[in-house]
């Protein structure tokens, strides 16, 4: 639907950052998590035609699933990602793990057929692995350490 409205963004581009969610680069494991919303390739076309109309853009990537029999390797497909942003260079990149509220976990593994563990871990690994991805890449973003902020009592 953003496409659209570009002629708007574009008029308010000193006001406005253009944002959009890519969960993963592949394709089928993102229709299993995102069944109704548009292709990481769409996305990734979205931010292509924003900065080249001068809008400031900006990516989360996430959530950021453990691996799973679906998507088994998180570290190339976080490759893959940042080597299709390097391309695009979006003004900021923000990360963040698959957050534990309410029924999500639940959900996902009736989805995925099979158990979600160890977040915590996950979360810290995945927040250093960005991190140097970023730098390897020559981009600029931010981690959410989802998982760090819940108090256990």
């Amino acid at each position: 639907m953003v496409l659209n409205d570009f002629d708007l963004l574009t008029k308010y581009r000193d006001r406005i950052r253009l944002q959009v969610s890519i969960a993963t680069m592949d394709s089928v494991f993102s229709r299993l998590v995102e069944p109704r919303v548009a292709s990481p390739k769409v996305r990734l076309n979205i931010l292509r035609r924003a900065k080249k109309r001068g809008i400031e853009t900006g990516v989360i990537l996430g959530p950021i699933f453990p691996p799973l029999k679906a998507r088994p390797d998180v570290d190339d497909d976080l490759e893959t990602m940042m080597t299709r942003l390097k391309e695009i260079e979006p003004d900021n990149i923000y990360g963040e793990c698959i957050h534990i509220r309410g029924k999500n976990i639940s959900a996902m593994e009736d989805i995925m057929g099979e158990a979600i563990t160890d977040l915590h871990a996950f979360d810290l690994k995945m927040k250093s692995l960005f991190r140097r991805k970023l730098k390897e890449h020559d981009l600029k973003g931010t981690w959410w350490p989802e998982h760090m902020r819940i108090r256990r009592t």
